[in-house]
C-alpha cells in the first residue's frame, strides 16, 4: 500500500495509487508456524537498511505484539487470528493450516519473504485467483459502499517495542 486513503469518495485512481502494481491475489495454504515465520521475514526486511519500509507486515484477521529488541524468530508474540467465521480473537495454532490471501509478488518471495517463497514453490499449496488486486479493492468498495478506519482492536500491530525494548505509543 503506497498511500493513505483520503476521506471522501474513493475513485478508481485512488485505488490504483494505493495499489499501483499489476499484482494478482493468491491463496496459500500455510501453517500457523509458517505464518509467524512470514511475519519475521517481513519485519527483518523492513528494518534492514538494504530492505524496504513498505515490507512492514500488515494483515486482516491477524494481530500481534512486536519487539525489535529481540532476535529474528522471537520478535512476534501474542499472535492471534480471527477467522471470518469467528467473533473472538484466538491464539494462533502453530500446527493448524490456514488459507491466507496475499499478492503474487509477496508470495513469490519478494521483499524478503523467504517463507512465502518456499510455500509458493509447492503448487499444491497455491491457488492463483488471477484477480488483479487493485481492481479487487475497487470491486470491494463498490460492494460495501463505505469503508472506514478500523477500530484499534483490529490493527495488526497491537503493541510495538523499539530496538531498545521501549514500548511506543
Amino acid at each position: 500500500m503506497r498511500i493513505d486513503i483520503p476521506a471522501g469518495d474513493i475513485s478508481i485512481a485512488t485505488a490504483y495509487a494505493l495499489l499501483p502494481f499489476a499484482n494478482t491475489l493468491v491463496n496459500l495454504e500455510i501453517t500457523g508456524a509458517e505464518l509467524v515465520a512470514v511475519l519475521e521475514d517481513a519485519m527483518d526486511y523492513a528494518i534492514d537498511p538494504k530492505g524496504a519500509n513498505g515490507a512492514y507486515p500488515y494483515a486482516s484477521g491477524l494481530r500481534w505484539t512486536v519487539n525489535l529488541s529481540k532476535p529474528k524468530g522471537q520478535r512476534f508474540s501474542d499472535v492471534q487470528v480471527k477467522l471470518k467465521t469467528d467473533s473472538e480473537w484466538k491464539a494462533i495454532d502453530l500446527a493448524r493450516t490456514y488459507v491466507v490471501v496475499t499478492s503474487n509478488y509477496l508470495a513469490s518471495g519478494k521483499d524478503g519473504d523467504q517463507t512465502f517463497a518456499a510455500i509458493f514453490a509447492n503448487p499444491a499449496k497455491v491457488e492463483n485467483t488471477s484477480l488483479e488486486y487493485a481492481q479487487s479493492f475497487v470491486d470491494y468498495v463498490k460492494l460495501v459502499g463505505t469503508v472506514s478506519k478500523l477500530p484499534t482492536s483490529e490493527y495488526s500491530t497491537q503493541s510495538f517495542y523499539d530496538a531498545n525494548g521501549q514500548l511506543q505509543n
